[in-house]
């Protein structure tokens, strides 16, 4: 419902779904642990072999998450946030007490994207972080080590802390286990697990897709409006997206934009403001 209302303005699935999204969250409270969740997939279908993510730090950070989603279908539906603020900052702490600065579960890729796509840890440790991962996909040898989990937390993770170029070489890496890896085995459909032994044909993966969009073409929606902001990696000469009426294209000169409505567009984080239509820009 929250994302539906952030990608539409329309709030009514936020309605529809209101006292079952107060059910839901009151469960988690009841089966929560002094803050800590248990429940819930691990990083599944992570590649073999891999030291997965243990559960628990995956569901903590989003029960925190799902709180703070809380907090703002509370305000859309007339009724007091702060219980559900508390409650995220409550169960953030439980997963920074418990978490934070255990070098084991740092050494894997999807524990450290989960604390800095879900912001478990502080805006001044977020640095440190990302570079901590981004060299831990070096170390690799540029191979993802995430399940679904940490496939749809890594992409931003990164791409928001500068290390867009990190991403490239990861999908790009031709062998196992990487998305270049299954174009390589003939694969054109996403697949379930990265070593193409069930589905063929599955969405679990599909994070690179929305890196495309919001990243490479820098299409950001949100309840605040629609941001165009880029990201020109080197290594690509060209790249255009199309969501609904928004469109982006762009090559080494040139950055054409165009919205349906008043938006943001940021080149090289300087940011100004534009009206419905199409726009040129020298980048």
């Amino acid at each position: 419902p929250w994302q539906i209302y952030q990608m539409t303005g329309d709030d009514s699935a936020i309605k529809q779904m209101w006292e079952n999204m107060k059910l839901y969250i009151s469960y988690l409270d009841i089966v929560q642990d002094e803050g800590i969740l248990y429940i819930g997939l691990p990083d599944w279908c992570a590649p073999e072999n891999s030291e997965r993510c243990p559960n628990y730090v995956t569901s903590t950070a989003d029960y925190s998450d799902l709180a703070k989603t809380m907090a703002k279908c509370a305000a859309i539906m007339g009724e007091d946030p702060t219980p559900y603020t508390e409650l995220s900052e409550k169960i953030r702490l439980a997963w920074r007490n418990k978490f934070l600065g255990d070098e084991a579960l740092e050494k894997k890729q999807t524990c450290l994207a989960c604390g800095i796509y879900f912001k478990m840890y502080e805006p001044d440790e977020i640095p440190l972080k990302a570079a901590k991962l981004a060299k831990l996909i070096e170390e690799s040898g540029w191979h993802i080590d995430c399940g679904i989990l940490g496939a749809k937390y890594i992409f931003s993770a990164l791409d928001d802390n500068g290390y867009c170029d990190v991403l490239y070489k990861m999908i790009t890496e031709p062998t196992y286990p990487s998305y270049a890896y299954w174009i390589n085995s003939g694969m054109t459909t996403l697949c379930e697990d990265w070593e193409m032994k069930n589905s063929l044909n599955h969405h679990m993966y599909s994070e690179v897709d929305h890196w495309f969009y919001r990243h490479i073409a820098g299409i950001k929606i949100d309840e605040s409006g629609i941001v165009i902001e880029p990201n020109f990696l080197s290594v690509l000469d060209w790249a255009k997206a199309t969501h609904r009426d928004i469109s982006v294209e762009w090559n080494k000169e040139t950055l054409n934009v165009t919205v349906p409505k008043n938006a943001t567009v940021i080149i090289n984080g300087n940011s100004q403001q534009i009206s419905a239509g199409t726009h040129t820009f020298r980048r």
